[in-house]
């Protein structure tokens, strides 16, 4: 092989290491965090909401149409 070649080889090779230290897919959030207020699951919306023994003792059953969220994240399902 050529000796300009192989530089060019070089190149595209350290380009392909190099690059994804660069890049990122997601955004780091700033903020004063409160503890509490970041574990909490909102529920937005369920169209049933039961306490269910037979399950665990004061469990809560939520059915049709369920939505919670997590910070930025929302679930939707029938039944939780």
């Amino acid at each position: 092989m050529q000796k300009e070649t192989l530089i060019k080889i070089l190149f595209i090779w350290a380009g392909f290491l190099i690059l994804p230290l660069f890049s990122y897919t997601q955004e780091k959030i700033t903020g004063e965090s409160t503890g509490e207020e970041d574990n909490a699951i909102l529920l937005e919306q369920a169209d049933k909401f039961t306490i269910d023994v037979s399950i665990a003792e004061g469990a809560a059953r939520l059915i049709g149409n369920v939505i919670i969220k997590h910070k930025n994240t929302r679930m939707t399902c029938d039944s939780a």
